[in-house]
């Protein structure tokens, strides 16, 4: 009996697993590296993947943090960032984030909806 408790005490835990999406490719394993030039390396149960071009990478199991309250913009890549739009043309619009109060350009094809 004493064997067994001792092995189970000094195993390590297991490696968190994520999902990691991007042009074109998806991995889900756990991460080699990652790098916003080189993209991502997964280390899968079929052996390593590379995922160019990283769109999304989040932590399989864990659960999402709540939408925000007020109004926000989801991107195409599925984030939701606080804040508001205040105009915009046809090919930007104006965004001011919630926290920082920074304004600037957000281009239409990088959001999803406006909230």
């Amino acid at each position: 009996m004493v064997p067994l408790v001792l092995a189970l005490a000094v195993s390590a835990p297991p490696e968190p697993q994520f999902a990691v999406s991007g042009a074109g490719a998806r991995a889900t394993g756990t991460l080699g590296a990652l790098s916003l030039v080189a993209g991502a390396r997964v280390k899968t149960a079929d052996g390593e993947k590379a995922v160019p071009s990283v769109v999304s990478v989040r932590q399989v199991g864990a659960a999402l943090p709540p939408p925000p309250a007020g109004a926000h913009v989801i991107t195409a890549a599925g984030d939701r960032v606080p804040g508001r739009v205040s105009g915009g043309d046809t090919k930007a619009l104006r965004f001011t984030h919630a926290s920082s109060g920074e304004d600037g350009p957000l281009a239409l094809d990088a959001v999803a909806a406006v909230w």
